[in-house]
């Protein structure tokens, strides 16, 4: 219930009225779809306020955004042996086989 309630409250807390009309949730819906929320919340709060305003008798027509269902991108696969190998007792023996330049680096790194 609370996850149905907590985008209302927003909506109606950010409109600033009690009775937004359809234009001012579909321009708050807009702001949402621009953000950096995730498109499944934008969905899942505009399915809310279609419900909050069908209790009302008004019918809401929003826009279904696609979700995007890639994992995010963090490290590539050599960036963690990289440096999951700098952690000890390995990290004294890539020291020796990286060139002097890139070890003095690492050191001033791991210290």
């Amino acid at each position: 219930m609370e996850s149905y309630l907590k985008p209302i409250k927003r909506f109606l807390r950010e409109t600033g009225s009690t009775s937004p009309t359809l234009e001012d949730v579909k321009d708050w819906h807009g702001d949402l779809a621009e953000s950096r929320l995730a498109r499944s919340t934008v969905n899942i709060w505009g399915a809310a306020l279609k419900a909050f305003y069908k209790s009302r008798g008004m019918e809401l027509t929003l826009p279904y955004l696609k979700v995007s269902n890639k994992v995010p991108y963090f490290f590539s696969e050599d960036e963690v042996l990289f440096r999951t190998f700098l952690r000890e007792p390995y990290f004294s023996g890539i020291v020796m086989i990286l060139p002097k330049s890139t070890c003095g680096k690492l050191g001033k790194d791991k210290r």
